[in-house]
């Protein structure tokens, strides 16, 4: 055989071979794209509130909330004595939150004008600037912040008056979307109180819970280790609210005007 036959015929073979493996991945599928990750749930997250303490039974509940590791946030009126330094402390140093409910909480002296209600703010900030050396930025209203109650000398609502002052001054202020009752039908029976609450967290994956720690409120604390319990074995954590954190506002400071 002449010696160009000898290398052309590998060559075409060659060739062939080539055109052959180009034709059958030009008749395959591309390979399916992988599936995107799925989006992370969002985390379910329960923000327990205490309002106006401090009282003989606020300290039972930090023990309770030690005991469990969750922390909470303490709406806190104005306590001058020694138990109200060593209250407003400790709850700053085991990691909850401590928010401005106003000094007196009087209904009668906090909402007799608009005045009136900056100044009781201020008063109790002042004084827990005193004992603890820092500044609540978070405020709940008496009665949440849509209430009937406030109403200047001339009759008319000052409410959204006060949202729009307290936010100027810094103030974030929190209501709530589940009650627990505790300061009702359900006031001195414990079972009740952690039923209520647990039903009203299971609807929402972001719950901040209305309760109380003045000294009217035992059931609350006997409630406490049932709700907890409950609801971190549903997959929900126990968090203190911040002036970032998820918020619900029964009114919200509406935005300055533009000049």
């Amino acid at each position: 055989m002449p010696a160009d036959r000898r290398v052309v015929l590998p060559m075409l073979l060659l060739s062939a071979v080539l055109l052959c493996a180009r034709a059958a991945s030009a008749g395959s599928p591309d390979p399916p794209a992988a599936a995107p990750a799925p989006a992370a749930a969002p985390e379910k997250t329960v923000y327990l509130t205490f309002d106006d303490g401090p009282s003989e039974i606020t300290p039972t509940l930090l023990d309770v909330l030690k005991e469990h590791e969750a922390a909470a946030t303490f709406f806190v009126c104005g306590n001058v004595t020694e138990f109200g330094n060593t209250v407003y402390n400790r709850i700053l140093d085991e990691g909850h939150a401590l928010g401005n409910h106003t000094f007196s909480h009087r209904y009668s002296t906090v909402y007799k004008s608009a005045d009136a209600f900056e100044q009781n703010v201020a008063r109790l900030d002042d004084l827990i600037h005193r004992f603890t050396g820092t500044r609540p930025r978070l405020l709940r209203f008496p009665a949440g912040s849509n209430n009937r109650i406030t109403r200047g000398p001339d009759g008319k609502s000052i409410t959204h008056d006060l949202v729009n002052r307290m936010a100027k001054q810094g103030y974030r202020h929190f209501d709530w979307n589940v009650d627990s009752v505790d300061h009702g039908a359900n006031a001195s029976d414990a079972r009740a109180i952690a039923r209520t609450v647990v039903e009203g967290v299971l609807k929402r994956d972001q719950a901040i819970v209305l309760m109380h720690d003045s000294y009217t409120h035992a059931a609350t604390v006997e409630a406490l280790p049932l709700i907890l319990r409950e609801l971190r074995s549903q997959g929900y954590v126990f968090k203190p609210l911040s002036e970032t954190s998820y918020t619900v506002q029964f009114l919200k400071p509406q935005a300055a005007a533009a000049p």
